[in-house]
């Protein structure tokens, strides 16, 4: 019969012959033939051999040096290590060779972007980066490879990546600009994923002569301060920086009758011979009447003119304040505030004891706010609230004083906005309704009785009486004149 971890071939009848054949990861022992003819003693004449577990063979790491050398054969249950070259990264654990082989992957790995600086370049020139993953084992798949870059922790349009390409030793992956602009200035790296494992390559760092940042949509509550900030890099001294809205150019001054509302602030820093340079404009109680204008900026030096794109104005206000009008006691009506956006804006209800009074804010639940499209860049959002006036008989011409005040949030980015708050006019709202209705309870048979209805005024209102829920006319059913109604 075979021994264990074998195969066994042949009938076992005289004269034929047997082989034995060890299983995968198993080797023939010293002792022993792997083959034989049966003879007449119904023996094979030798002993079969023992099949036992096979050494392994250290894997030669063309990156690193390995303990024992590669090539060296180490036995079932041991393992190796691994001392990795210069600038590489061990990937990986050591396992016990087992069957002949080592499970699993040990590698030492190093991932680098190129160039590692792009150096100046000018808007409009091409830019390649390549990436490349050097030490990868050729027993890994070649399916399921992803490159992707970053630049400044956001993710690249995945359809500059032109080729990711797969050798037996390396990973590369290509990014191509084939026009730069001086916002495409930031710190690349390229992160790559393959049989479970993820690596990130050291960063390209790459400058683009130009303005680096300019918003392109800036926001500003009516009335309130706008900031907006501009920044570029050069390779010499700027010289001047002019601000326009519009094609007017913005020129502050702070002396005299020629005081305007904006100030401009510049400053430049130089390293490694290059200078940035921040422009900021700071425009103070900027009113709706600049609503739909544009800024643009412009920076000179010896070597460039650099002008920026366009920003966008947009002075949000009060879309519609709350309306002076008569509400009837004891019944529910509404009144209405908006404003523009977005943002939506939190919009609070406050109630004063005058239209000059301050006010206090009202219970939240008691607003709810929609919104609606007013045009393609503007969205209205409103707020509704609802009073009721007691009807409860008293003689009372109090009136109700209401605003409402929309809080908004503030951002920054290609967009900026520095928040704030708009607050509508205090709306009078005057309750109407009868007030009181007096008179005898009880009368004697042919006495006179009369009966005195109070409601607010103004407005002039029309009384109506009934009796017994019937409406009674000037006349009566015997033909006689009824006094007058009183009226107040």
């Amino acid at each position: 019969s075979s021994g264990i971890n074998a195969e066994y071939g042949g009938s076992g009848e005289y004269g034929t012959s047997y082989t034995i054949t060890c299983d995968s990861g198993y080797e023939v022992g010293t002792d022993g033939d792997t083959s034989g003819t049966c003879d007449d003693t119904g023996d094979f004449g030798a002993p079969a051999p023992e099949c036992t577990m096979s050494g392994c063979l250290v894997p030669d790491d063309a990156n690193g040096s390995e303990s024992p050398s590669a090539g060296s054969e180490v036995d079932p249950g041991d393992t190796y290590s691994l001392t990795c070259d210069s600038g590489f990264t061990l990937v990986g654990d050591p396992s016990s060779c087992s069957l002949g082989s080592f499970s699993g992957h040990y590698f030492c790995e190093k991932f680098t972007t190129q160039p590692s600086a792009s150096g100046w370049l000018e808007i409009g020139e091409s830019l390649t980066l390549t990436c490349v993953n050097v030490g990868r084992p050729s027993t890994m798949s070649d399916s399921d490879i992803t490159a992707v870059w970053l630049v400044d922790d956001t993710q690249v349009d995945p359809t500059l990546t032109t080729t990711t390409t797969v050798s037996t030793t390396q990973v590369e992956s290509v990014l191509i600009f084939t026009y730069v602009k001086s916002t495409m200035s930031g710190s690349y790296v390229c992160i790559m994923e393959y049989d479970d494992y993820t690596f990130t390559s050291d960063s390209a760092n790459v400058i683009i002569a130009g303005i680096t940042y300019f918003p392109t949509s800036a926001l500003v509550v009516n009335g309130n301060a706008l900031t907006i900030s501009a920044v570029s890099l050069t390779t010499d001294s700027v010289h001047h920086v002019l601000w326009y809205i519009d094609d007017d150019q913005l020129v502050p001054s702070t002396t005299g009758s020629a005081i305007t509302d904006y100030t401009i602030t510049d400053t430049e820093s130089e390293a490694d011979s290059i200078y940035t340079t921040t422009s900021v404009l700071v425009w103070t109680d900027l009113s709706s009447d600049y609503d739909g204008h544009v800024f643009h900026v412009t920076f000179q030096s010896d070597a460039v003119n650099l002008e920026s794109e366009n920003c966008a104005l947009t002075v949000l206000v009060v879309y519609g304040s709350p309306q002076d009008q008569y509400v009837l006691r004891g019944v529910d009506s509404y009144i209405y505030c908006s404003f523009e956006g977005p943002p939506q804006p939190s919009i609070t209800w406050q109630s004063h004891d005058s239209t000059s009074g301050d006010g206090t804010d009202i219970t939240d639940g008691e607003t709810e706010i929609t919104s609606f499209s007013d045009t393609s860049t503007i969205t209205v959002y409103q707020s509704r609230l609802t009073v009721n006036p007691p009807n409860d008989g008293s003689d009372s011409t109090d009136q109700l004083f209401y605003s409402c005040t929309a809080s908004y949030p503030s951002y920054t980015g290609t967009s900026i906005f520095s928040g704030g708050e708009l607050s509508t006019q205090v709306a009078t709202i005057t309750p109407i309704g009868i007030i009181s209705v007096t008179g005898p309870s009880s009368v004697f048979t042919g006495d006179a009785a009369t009966f005195i209805a109070k409601a607010d005024y103004p407005p002039t209102p029309e009384f109506l009486w009934k009796f017994n829920g019937y409406a009674i006319s000037d006349i009566s059913s015997s033909g006689t004149q009824l006094s007058n109604s009183v009226y107040k």
